[in-house]
C-alpha cells in the first residue's frame, strides 16, 4: 500500500483514537496487535516529519 502524507496521518489518529481492534476483540493476539498498531503509530509519525512527500512515496506492506 502506497501512503501519502494524509493517508499516513489518518492511519495514526485512527490507532491513536482506537479504531482498530483491541485486545477484547482479539484474546489470543490483542496484546501483540496493540503493539504492533502503536509501532505503526510511531512509524507513520516519523514518515511525516522527516521525508519529503512531495518526492518520495511510503510504502507499507503488513501481514496480520
Amino acid at each position: 500500500v502506497f501512503l501519502s502524507r494524509n493517508h499516513l496521518a489518518l492511519l495514526r489518529d485512527d490507532i491513536r483514537n482506537g479504531w482498530f481492534p483491541s485486545s477484547g476483540n482479539a484474546p489470543s493476539c490483542g496484546g501483540t496487535l496493540s503493539a504492533e498498531l502503536q509501532l505503526v503509530a510511531v512509524w507513520a509519525e516519523y514518515c511525516i516529519r522527516t521525508l519529503d512527500m512531495e518526492r518520495e512515496s511510503v510504502f507499507l506492506f503488513a501481514v496480520w
